[in-house]
């Protein structure tokens, strides 16, 4: 037997021809005998028939050509747990036996990824495992390892950050880095922002959530309560359904198996209470819109929207003041009282008798009485029209009235302020606006006066417009004692004026309840049928018309049918005949000579 070392590890080659020595299997034998301490101490290696044999303690290689010993080269190679590579060579002529250094490979690791807190149970892939001292994660040391063989261990990631390398070392060296041996440890999920940020605290409400680092097992969190649902859209996008809350602003994390987000203003969502209406001011204002309300309740936001009924108000013109008070401008709709509501991400404000809006229609007087009163005020005016409301104010030209009671759509009832004498414009002013004025409104502070008239004369039963004041609608016009029979009020300074039949020369006096105002001039009528006798006969009965403006061409008819002679006797009398046909009615006298016209008796004949 020859012994020689390699290094530290002894090797003894035995001759199987010499029976001094300890042949096992009467082959020549190279036992490989390790003293460093390496973890293969005592123990023997026998290399046989080119092939591993894990025999007790001897492996054996011989020669497959039997006795011709030496004959064959064969090399085989043995790991030892030390981490060392033995060698031997068996030639013809001799024995080579060396040691080499075993350095581990990293061949994969699963998973490849975890969380920067490290925690993670990472198996490690490779070779030249045995004896491993060390595994690392870039700088820093596994938290724990198992080697399992000499080609897998597990590991436990330390805390880090970004994409490092997974290394082993063995006393053969330590493994050379490459992608394959890469774990990246990955941040957590953020969120960058939600959509919408506000719902109802009954929950329901789907909510866009997007950041980055998004799973398919992620979960999500309004505040402490997990959502309703979720879905996985990309590794950007979760859709979520939030859950039931209180009225308050929580923050929405996102959970994977890398951690949950941190919470920041982009992931704030709001709980809002249902808003509630307790007033508003004012509560009425025209058909046509426009009006400035102030509304004030509960649980107001910005971005909230406010109806009139069904009639949305214009998203520019909301403004909202606090929680408790918004601004409006109301949209134009129809006459009616709608309910005013209030619609946040948390719902819509329920309606009451709080939040009633009354558009009213620009009001119209359509007759005032009595329409004339004192100087001194204090009449008691009954108004009528419509679009009276409640709160409606009247006003006798430009003073309000001293009261005005609302009695329903088309009555109110004012007091008169005191005026000066003449006639003023009773309007009625509501949300609606103001009544427009018109004759029918004429009020009369005290007795009317007669300033001129024109034309100073004319046929009865001509037109006669007067100027003066205290004119109102209900004013009588007379001409001497004669009434006229047609007053037209064109407004409280002038009337026009039929000039009655048989009218004579006189003054013209205007009446109303307060008295008269006469002219300070006559008026003269120019052609007028003043009287007629008899006034009833047989046909063929002569008749005597008395009057004004008469002439040889004058023309008589008995209710439409024409005498059957007519005498001309002064300008002041006529004598006409009962014609056959005749039947009862006026006379009626045309001159086609000046002065012209056509005039009516004042009465009627009757034809016996």
């Amino acid at each position: 037997m020859s012994i020689f070392r390699v290094g530290d590890v002894q090797f003894e080659d035995w001759d199987a021809d010499d029976p001094g020595e300890r042949p096992q299997h009467g082959r020549d034998a190279v036992q490989a005998v390790v003293s460093d301490g390496g973890g293969d101490a005592g123990r023997d290696l026998e290399f046989r028939d080119r092939e591993w044999v894990f025999a007790t303690g001897w492996y054996a290689v011989h020669d497959p050509q039997g006795g011709e010993h030496h004959r064959n080269v064969c090399e085989r190679h043995w790991r030892s747990a030390g981490g060392r590579q033995y060698v031997v060579s068996y030639t013809a002529t001799s024995v080579i036996a060396t040691v080499q250094t075993v350095v581990p490979t990293v061949t994969g690791v699963s998973p490849s990824s975890g969380p920067p807190s490290g925690g993670t149970s990472v198996t490690v892939a490779g070779t030249g495992f045995t004896g491993a001292t060390a595994v690392a994660f870039g700088a820093n040391a596994a938290t724990s390892y198992t080697v399992n063989s000499s080609t897998q261990i597990t590991a436990t990631a330390p805390a880090g950050s970004g994409t490092v390398d997974v290394t082993v070392t063995t006393p053969g060296g330590t493994s050379s880095t490459g992608t394959p041996d890469q774990y990246t440890y990955t941040t957590g999920p953020t969120v960058t922002g939600l959509s919408p940020t506000a719902g109802p605290t009954a929950g329901g409400t789907s909510v866009t959530i997007t950041g980055t680092g998004f799973t398919s097992s992620a979960t999500v969190k309004f505040g402490t309560t997990a959502a309703t649902s979720s879905t996985f859209v990309s590794s950007t996008q979760i859709v979520a359904k939030s859950p039931k809350g209180s009225a308050a602003t929580v923050d929405v994390t996102v959970t994977t198996s890398q951690g949950t987000s941190a919470t920041s203003s982009a992931d704030k969502y709001t709980y809002l209470a249902k808003p509630t209406i307790t007033g508003i001011s004012p509560s009425a204002g025209p058909i046509a819109g426009g009006t400035t309300v102030t509304i004030t309740g509960t649980g107001f936001a910005a971005g909230m929207t406010v109806e009139f009924g069904t009639t949305a108000a214009a998203s520019g013109s909301i403004t909202v003041n606090s929680a408790t008070q918004a601004t409006v401008v109301s949209p134009a709709h129809a006459a009616a009282t709608v309910d005013v509501t209030v619609s946040t991400a948390g719902g819509t404000s329920a309606t009451s008798a709080a939040d009633k809006f009354t558009y009213a229609a620009v009001p119209t007087v359509t007759a005032v009485s009595p329409n004339a009163g004192p100087d001194a005020g204090a009449t008691s005016v009954t108004i009528t029209g419509t679009g009276f409301i409640a709160g409606a104010g009247a006003s006798f030209g430009s003073t309000a009235a001293t009261s005005t009671t609302y009695v329903s759509a088309t009555k109110l009832t004012a007091v008169s302020p005191a005026g000066s004498a003449g006639s003023v414009d009773v309007t009625v002013t509501t949300a609606g606006g103001t009544s427009a004025t018109s004759t029918k409104d004429l009020f009369a502070y005290g007795a009317p006066t007669v300033i001129a008239f024109t034309p100073s004369s004319g046929v009865t039963g001509s037109k006669v417009t007067v100027t003066g004041t205290g004119f109102a609608p209900g004013v009588t016009v007379a001409f001497g004692t004669l009434s006229s029979p047609t007053v037209t009020v064109v407004s409280g300074t002038q009337i026009t004026a039929v000039v009655p039949n048989g009218a004579t020369t006189g003054a013209i006096s205007v009446t109303n309840a307060q008295g008269s105002g006469t002219s300070t001039s006559s008026f003269t009528p120019t052609l007028s049928i003043t009287s007629f006798t008899p006034t009833s006969g047989p046909v063929g009965t002569v008749v005597t018309i008395n009057g004004i403006g008469f002439n040889s061409k004058s023309a008589v008819k008995f209710n439409g049918k024409a005498s059957s002679h007519t005498t001309f006797v002064s300008s002041t009398e006529l004598q006409a005949t009962v014609p056959t046909g005749a039947t009862t009615g006026t006379i009626t006298v045309t001159n086609s000579q000046a002065p012209t016209g056509t005039v009516t008796s004042p009465g009627s004949f009757t034809v016996s």
